[in-house]
C-alpha cells in the first residue's frame, strides 16, 4: 500500500470507517494509508504491532508482517474528534499515524476512500 504506479479510482465521502482505505494530502504528496480509528476512538497498538481499538483487537489479514514500526505516540491514543488515526499496510517502514510529525488526519486533507486500482486490477473492500 506505500507506493501505487497504477491509476486509483477514489470516491469523495465524508463518512470513513475502520478499514477504509483513504488517499490524503501530506506535505503536498497524496498519500494512501488504512483508516484504523476514527474520531473519540481509543487505539493502542503493542509492541507485537497488534492493533486494539476501544479495547477490541481488530482482525488485519491484510498485514503480512505485523510490527511496532515507527512510533513516537504514547498508546493508549485517543482520535481526536474529525480526524482519523490512519496507519500503513507495511508497518515496518510506513510513515503513519503513529509518528507526531503526521499524526491524525482531518477530513479536510482527504481526497477519497480508494474503491480499486488498475493494472493489475485490484478490488479493495
Amino acid at each position: 500500500m506505500e507506493k501505487y504506479s497504477s491509476p486509483l479510482f477514489s470516491l469523495k465521502s465524508s463518512a470513513f470507517e475502520q478499514g477504509d482505505v483513504v488517499a490524503f494530502y501530506y506535505n503536498n504528496k497524496v498519500l494512501v494509508r488504512r483508516v484504523a480509528a476514527v474520531g473519540d476512538e481509543q487505539i493502542m497498538v503493542d509492541v507485537f504491532g497488534t492493533v486494539s481499538v476501544n479495547g477490541e483487537e481488530i482482525d488485519e489479514p491484510y498485514i503480512e508482517n505485523k510490527t511496532y514500526g515507527q512510533c513516537d505516540v504514547d498508546f493508549p491514543f485517543t482520535v481526536p474528534p474529525n480526524t482519523y488515526f490512519v496507519l500503513g499496510d507495511n508497518r515496518e517502514v510506513a510513515m503513519d499515524s503513529r509518528l507526531q510529525e503526521m499524526g491524525t488526519v482531518s477530513e479536510d486533507r482527504i481526497i477519497g476512500k480508494i474503491v480499486f486500482s488498475i493494472n493489475p486490477l485490484k478490488i479493495v473492500k
